[in-house]
């Protein structure tokens, strides 16, 4: 009887215990440049993911951290560098 309800003790153990509620936490900031002075905005955003698996927020939800730029030229003629990045995490 034992050898019966060990296994199913581990087995309903590993069922429950997988999900729980994760929250994606991202802040947003957008720096701009010209002709050294800069000015940046920051904003933030969380997503809660109730009853889920940590693999399905890791491979299925797009919550990772990102870093791009771009330089244009403004209608005064002056370069314009905006950079913009994202800082995400798991929780």
């Amino acid at each position: 009887m034992k050898k019966i309800i060990f296994p199913l003790g581990i087995v309903a153990l590993s069922l429950v215990s997988c999900k729980k509620d994760y929250t994606c936490s991202c802040t947003y900031t957008t720096t701009e440049t010209e002709d050294g002075t800069s000015t940046s905005e920051t904003s933030t955003s969380k997503i809660v993911f109730t009853d889920v698996k940590k693999s399905f927020v890791e491979d299925k939800v797009e919550c990772y951290s990102t870093s791009s730029s771009y330089t244009y030229e403004s209608w005064t003629g002056s370069q314009v560098t905006v950079k913009n990045d994202a800082d995400c995490s798991i929780d």
